[in-house]
């Protein structure tokens, strides 16, 4: 009986650490995962990663340096405005699209240790670019003394103002702008795939423009930050000529008309 209970229990720990390779399998999936890149025009690329539950954004600079990563979850929204943009990306040779076998999840937890370790990391053993990347994602915070100065899109119910009223009322006006199109959504035939809304370049220009009027410490780092350091993008509409009524069985366009198409710019 003895030995029967030692060969047992043998089999009980070979089962036990089956399972648990198992599990540890099942925690790494690598996956047919949607890949999206836009590469700016200094060589810099903003990433966006998808294996349909999960969403990595990432960006990084010409010399490899990781200048941001957000990770959120993916939802029923977002693959559909990908899929808009696949079909109406009127020939933007910017963005480019491939299906790549990766695991999301695992690069999601790359990202928030990333992070995690970062902040913990003494102020004085940070390079520029680790520091850049701290500067960054302070904007996603709202400004002190403030209720709308952050890049990050302001709830609807939000009212009035912050303390520092003169630099929060520039804030308040380009969140409230009309001419915003807000995260993962698509318009004027353009996807914005970033986490935060962009905005006209008209619209941009005028919230520049008032920031460097109010002249605060504060309004200048948040301009420096939001305009030089990250370069936030901003777009403006052209013109283009798209198909409106195809043929009956859809071999050839019937009726072309003109519409206005969002074309992503920086400030200068």
């Amino acid at each position: 009986m003895f030995y029967l209970n030692k060969q047992y229990t043998w089999y009980l720990k070979v089962s036990v650490l089956t399972i648990c390779m198992l599990i540890f399998r099942c925690q790494c999936k690598i996956e047919e995962s949607l890949y999206r890149q836009v590469r700016l025009i200094d060589g810099s690329t903003k990433n966006l990663l998808s294996d349909g539950k999960v969403i990595v954004l990432t960006s990084v600079d010409s010399s490899g340096n990781l200048q941001e990563c957000t990770v959120l979850k993916d939802n029923s929204t977002i693959p559909k405005q990908l899929f808009k943009e696949v079909v109406a990306s009127h020939g933007r040779s910017d963005v480019q699209f491939q299906m790549v076998s990766l695991d999301v999840r695992k690069l999601g937890r790359k990202c928030r240790k990333y992070t995690r370790d970062l902040k913990r990391k003494p102020e004085n053993e940070r390079s520029e670019a680790e520091r850049d990347f701290l500067k960054r994602l302070i904007t996603d915070e709202t400004l002190s003394g403030t209720k709308w100065c952050s890049r990050q899109a302001r709830p609807r119910y939000l009212k009035g103002l912050g303390e520092k009223s003169t630099l929060d009322k520039c804030c308040q006006e380009f969140h409230s702008s009309p001419n915003i199109i807000p995260p993962f959504t698509f318009r004027h035939h353009y996807l914005n795939a970033l986490p935060w809304p962009i905005a006209s370049c008209e619209t941009s220009e005028r919230l520049k423009r008032c920031l460097l009027e109010e002249g605060s410490p504060d309004a200048k780092s948040f301009t420096e930050t939001l305009f030089s350091r990250m370069q936030l993008p901003c777009y403006e509409l052209k013109e283009v000529e798209m198909c409106h009524e195809y043929e009956q069985w859809f071999n050839k366009c019937k009726t072309k008309v003109k519409q206005h198409v969002a074309v992503e710019k920086l400030l200068h």
